[in-house]
């Protein structure tokens, strides 16, 4: 009667604890006659709960994080199916509220930790595109119309399993032009994407060939290497559990060319460094997402420059892989990581009734699922057997500390945890611990809560295992190189699950 609005506690009990454990929405007609409905709090208050409209919102783990409650419809009517269709938007809406308020103190909190290791702290601003210094100027699937023969014989090719295995080395292919190729080749034959829209194989290995030679010859990490290995690493998460045969054929296309493009002409330095040097690529991209717009530009220039790669395709289906090719591309710059992740954990998409359905995915679902496949094949190394993930893990570092070093020398803003000797593990440990804790596991995570029925869970241990063995050096112990690993599911296990489904 006095207009005040005080605070109501409630215990997750009752229909707010069903609906929070179940994760569905109740409609109750008479809340006094439900078994469910706790009246403790009506006796206590005096008031009368008649009828009830209850949703969950659903938080950054796919977990309930809040029961949205709609009590007593004016007019002693229960509530109807529009009120539920309303009260589902409502609850979507309160979610990425939720969702995107719990994350920024998320980031409050892990800045003024004083349990955070600062370098660690420092490498997590720089690739949210802040800085904690001032800045200062310079001084001046398998194709679904059936398998080919083609796909069929390389089913039955050795090479070919050893590629589809999450442990295969793919430096070792470094020094044989004519097999990467091959490689890169079998990757599109695999799903038929060759025969689907027509593509002259000698058209891809001139493109390919094309591309390897814009690769910085300089870079220790962002090089070729790393280009097959996202590239591999994007191959069998198509062909994952998780993940096989969700994305339209003309999406896993554009996605494998995007893989191959993603880092060409990188100089070995950071879009930040580029920026504070007025770098002609800042100057010509404006700042923004300088080296990922390079990136997919030179691709698609590339594209534009062999008729014989995708001229084959309809005017709508190369708009639409153009479009696949430079939204995941720049999709793989850090500054959007916590988007991706942010998108993927509030996603409605049911990836398991996809698959389920034998469907493919809608262009914008499909969009979200490709953009976030692209940046974990770009941050993959985590989930690699130790011995490779170490590799590259010192591989990065010695880029970090050539830019360290210019960047002293100019007088730039520095970090010190891209000052670290790459040879040094002990120090490398400390900042490898955070990188997986604070970014390549919730991004991993994700991507298996996205992908939903925990088929990504492998993939997740072989990464805590890597964090651990980093942990045990960053505490002065010594590991062997012969850690742990298991080789993730591939499409196979998928096969086999439907063959049981139908018999």
């Amino acid at each position: 009667g006095s207009g005040e609005l005080q605070e109501l506690r409630v215990p997750l009990m009752g229909i707010a604890g069903c609906v929070a454990n179940t994760r569905q929405m109740l409609n109750i007609k008479d809340a006094w006659s439900d078994s469910r409905f706790s009246n403790q709090t009506d006796l206590r208050t005096g008031y009368r709960t008649r009828t009830l409209l209850c949703a969950p919102l659903a938080g950054s783990t796919g977990k309930v994080i809040a029961v949205l409650q709609c009590v007593n419809k004016k007019g002693c009517e229960s509530f109807t199916p529009e009120d539920e269709k309303m009260l589902f938007m409502v609850s979507c809406l309160l979610a990425d509220l939720l969702q995107s308020v719990v994350a920024k103190s998320s980031l409050e909190s892990f800045m003024t930790s004083d349990e955070i290791d600062s370098d660690v702290k420092d490498m997590f601003m720089e690739w949210n595109g802040q800085s904690l210094a001032e800045p200062q100027r310079v001084r001046e699937v398998k194709q679904s119309v059936g398998i080919t023969r083609e796909f069929e014989l390389l089913q039955d090719n050795e090479h070919m399993r050893s590629l589809r295995r999450w442990d295969f080395d793919t430096g070792m292919m470094l020094e044989e032009p004519t097999k990467q190729n091959a490689c890169m080749r079998a990757f599109f034959v695999y799903f038929g994407l060759l025969n689907a829209f027509g593509i002259d194989p000698s058209g891809l290995d001139s493109f390919v060939t094309a591309l390897r030679g814009r690769y910085s010859k300089s870079a220790a990490y962002h090089n070729w290497e790393h280009a097959f290995t996202t590239l591999h690493a994007t191959f069998l998460l198509l062909d994952s559990w998780a993940l096989c045969c969700c994305l339209p054929m003309e999406d896993m296309l554009a996605l494998l060319i995007a893989a191959i493009g993603h880092d060409v002409e990188h100089p070995g330095y950071t879009n930040t460094f580029l920026v504070n040097t007025r770098h002609h690529l800042a100057l010509r991209y404006n700042d923004l997402s300088v080296l990922e717009s390079h990136h997919a530009s030179t691709t698609c220039t590339l594209i534009s420059s062999d008729r014989r790669v995708l001229d084959t395709l309809p005017a709508e289906t190369m708009k639409r892989v153009r479009l696949v090719i430079v939204t995941s591309i720049l999709g793989t710059d850090m500054v959007k990581h916590q988007d991706i992740i942010a998108k993927m954990e509030s996603s409605k998409t049911d990836l398991p009734q996809v698959r389920r359905e034998g469907q493919r995915l809608k262009a914008d679902d499909a969009m979200q699922l490709g953009t976030a496949i692209l940046h974990c094949a770009d941050l993959v190394h985590p989930a690699l057997p130790w011995s490779i993930h170490r590799a590259r893990s010192q591989l990065i570092a010695t880029e970090f500390l050539q830019q360290f070093t210019e960047e002293t020398e100019l007088g730039l803003p520095t970090l010190p945890f891209m000052g670290k000797d790459p040879n040094s593990l002990q120090q490398l440990a400390p900042i490898q611990v955070g990188f997986i804790q604070f970014v390549a596991a919730p991004l991993w995570t994700a991507l298996n809560f996205f992908g939903g029925e925990e088929k990504l869970e492998i993939v997740k241990e072989n990464i805590d295992t890597n964090r651990s063995a980093w942990q045990q050096l960053a505490e002065g112990k010594a590991i062997t190189n012969d850690q742990p690993f298991q080789n993730p599911h591939n499409s196979d296990m998928c096969d086999e699950e439907d063959d049981r489904r139908k018999s």
